[in-house]
């Protein structure tokens, strides 16, 4: 008996390899100053949390790493990697605007706040937004598993 909706998961090692990406290019932001690759995160984040996100660019990688690795996918509750791309987008979007604006300090400081939630995802698992997202859910009045 199958106790997961295998539609409504997504894979764990592939979840942390883009966040590893996003460690990775956001950090690349910071050392170039590089308000394109912010501009590319928010996309990215965007196309994860709020559309098909078999059209993310940073998750088509991951899916070839982790086949490439042999690892097998371990699923896990799909709709809390959604809400951490949707905070993602939201980051990266206000960080994106700022840099455009001038406010090169405040687009830093956000931006380093992703770093943080990516580097823990990446390194340890640990995804902050799902961690949230119960909460929320309970907010506006839904259960969730």
């Amino acid at each position: 008996m199958i106790t997961e909706c295998p539609v409504n998961t997504v894979d764990e090692h592939a979840a942390r390899i883009v966040a590893a990406s996003v460690v990775i290019l956001a950090v690349l932001s910071f050392l170039a100053p590089a308000w394109y690759l912010v501009a590319f995160l928010a996309a990215d984040f965007t196309i994860r949390g709020f559309f098909d996100r078999t059209y993310s660019p940073l998750r088509w990688i991951a899916k070839r790493v982790t086949a490439a690795l042999g690892w097998a996918i371990k699923p896990v509750y799909a709709p809390p990697k959604r809400f951490a791309a949707g905070i993602g987008a939201t980051l990266t979007i206000t960080a994106t605007l700022a840099h455009l604006v001038g406010f090169h300090l405040a687009a830093v400081l956000v931006t380093g706040a992703l770093v943080v939630a990516a580097t823990l995802e990446a390194g340890f698992g640990v995804c902050l937004a799902c961690w949230v997202y119960p909460y929320v859910t309970r907010l506006r009045g839904v259960t969730t598993p």
